[in-house]
């Protein structure tokens, strides 16, 4: 016997409600990338959690490093300031 399905719904009727984070690229007058490298720091089967003391500054301060903390993902500098740990999630440069 087939089997019933549950209607399709549209990728805006199941994104309504969600918080949603929204990145703009930046490029030189050449059209190079700014972004030179991202690493991922966190991962499923290693997760990396860190004090705001210990927060990482990639390439001496020239990078950011995203952090997921209670107060919502901040920058790692941001997390410094409100004195709050979290995971890292990355370091972009």
């Amino acid at each position: 016997p087939p089997t019933r399905r549950a209607p399709c719904r549209s990728l805006r009727q199941r994104e309504e409600g969600r918080p949603m984070i929204k990145v703009y690229l930046k490029y030189t007058d050449g059209g190079d990338s700014v972004i030179q490298g991202i690493r991922r720091v966190s991962r499923p089967g290693l997760r990396r959690y860190m004090g705001y003391e210990k927060m990482p500054r990639p390439l001496g301060g020239a990078g950011i490093a995203i952090v997921s903390t209670s107060q919502g993902v901040l920058t790692g500098s941001k997390a410094r300031q409100n004195k709050v740990g979290g995971e890292i999630l990355c370091e972009v440069w």
